[in-house]
């Protein structure tokens, strides 16, 4: 919510959203104003790309700059499985330990950002090291950059929501001198909901997709 808080001045914001059941997190989101299309997996630990292809036919993606998408949250099995998303971000929360890239070298290995979550807790959980964790993370030859974040606090929020804005701005630039090639009438295709009634012309047309941001959480 906090990022949603920051950004959504600034940016058009959806979120995809993975769990085994409920809508409990997205709601939180819809409360905010935000669009939010909840994927119940059911007995499946994460996230696919077909779940994230049927989830796009909810959004219109002309209306939003930016997609996040929050797998489900474990640091197995995520980790093997291309959403079609952008770019990876990985939490590694405090209280779960600072040893986790160690255990889930996979899920750390492909982060392009880790954000360190909860750090509020640091005072109590003293027996999580940041720079303990930052040295697992260089021994599984990750390159990622690392945040320390309290979104309870907003301590560090700043950078975060810096670096997502600078994704997007890259994103924008590289589509501004690639764009996309037009969509053939056989296979085009909204993302928007859809609707029974006939259209007597169809215009083939392109969205410039918005960038995706996944949340692979550890809590």
């Amino acid at each position: 919510e906090a990022t949603i808080e920051q950004l959504g001045e600034h940016l058009r914001i959806a979120v995809i959203e993975g769990d085994l059941e409920t809508e409990n997190d997205a709601e939180r989101i819809r409360k905010l104003g935000v669009k939010a299309i909840q994927i119940a997996t059911g007995s499946a630990c994460h996230l696919d790309a077909h779940m994230i292809h049927q989830a796009l036919h909810n959004l219109d993606l002309d209306e939003f700059d930016i997609v996040f998408i929050e797998n489900v949250g474990n640091l197995v099995c995520p980790a093997s499985f291309d959403l079609g998303q952008h770019v990876n971000v990985t939490l590694l929360s405090v209280p779960e330990g600072d040893d986790k890239p160690a255990k889930y070298p996979v899920m750390f290995r492909t982060a392009d950002l880790v954000l360190i979550s909860k750090c509020d807790l640091l005072p109590v959980l003293d027996d999580f090291k940041v720079d303990r964790a930052i040295g697992y993370l260089q021994d599984i030859a990750s390159a990622a950059p690392v945040i320390e974040l309290s979104a309870k606090k907003h301590d560090g929020l700043p950078h975060w929501i810096e670096w997502v804005s600078h994704q997007v701005e890259n994103r924008i630039a590289w589509l501004e001198e690639n764009p996309l090639p037009p969509v053939a009438a056989s296979t085009a295709h909204s993302h928007a909901p859809q609707h029974t009634h006939k259209h007597t012309t169809h215009t083939p047309h392109k969205h410039e997709a918005p960038s995706t941001l996944p949340q692979a959480t550890s809590d």
